[in-house]
This record gives C-alpha cells, structure tokens and sequence, in this order.
C-alpha cells in the first residue's frame, strides 16, 4: 500500500492569497504542500494570449502603497508604469475617452467629445 505524504498545512489553490499563505507558512517552520486545479498559478490572475494579443484578467492595478504589498513584493521588479485614471470606450466611430478632468485636466475636451457624458 502506497504511503501518504503527511504535511503540516495543505493550502487548496495557488492564486496570489494562497501563494502568500503557503509562503508565510513556510517562513514560518511549517511543511506546507499547494493544491492547484489548473495548469498554472495565479488563481484569477493571468495573461491569456489571444490572437497575438496579450489580455490580463484579474488584478490589473497594483497599489504600491499597499503596506503588505510594500512588505513582500519587490516593487522595481515589477518595472511597474503608471497610467491615467479613465477609459476608453469603443464605439461605431472609434474609441471615445472618458476620465476625470480634474485630475487629468489635458483629457477634458477628448471627455466632453466622447458622447458618453449626460446632464443630471
């Protein structure tokens, strides 16, 4: 009869929580084994290559000011850019942009032509 391996913690799926946990766990003395059902870590987190395009799903925006984020991530790995805070939107005659023009005062008149804003 075959043996059972016998672990401290089993952590059942290796998205980002539990990547984390296992990793803390082990850190902290504890023999620790990752259950995935997929093919691949990351949980919800990935990049699916369709059509010759990448797609992220998931967790698009990281906040480097996070305090855990701070603490167990290497940040300049990451080789992290920021972008402006809005959309652009498809539409029959391209793409319309739509973001806050207090905050981006430079996308105010491409946000008034985008035709997605409406009088309350």
């Amino acid at each position: 009869m075959a043996r059972t391996p016998q672990h401290d913690v089993v952590v059942v799926g290796a998205g980002l929580a539990g990547l984390r946990a296992a990793i803390t766990l082990g850190h902290a003395g504890r023999d620790v084994v990752v259950l995935e059902a997929a093919d691949t870590v990351g949980g919800r987190q990935r990049t699916d290559a369709v059509d010759g395009f990448l797609l992220d799903r998931g967790f698009q925006v990281l906040n480097p000011a996070y305090p855990a984020v701070r603490r167990w991530v290497d940040i300049q790995a990451l080789r992290l850019k920021p972008f402006p805070v809005g959309v652009q939107v498809r539409r029959e005659r391209g793409l319309a942009t739509l973001a806050d023009p207090r905050r981006h005062p430079s996308i105010l008149a491409a946000t008034l032509r985008s035709g997605l804003l409406a009088p309350r």
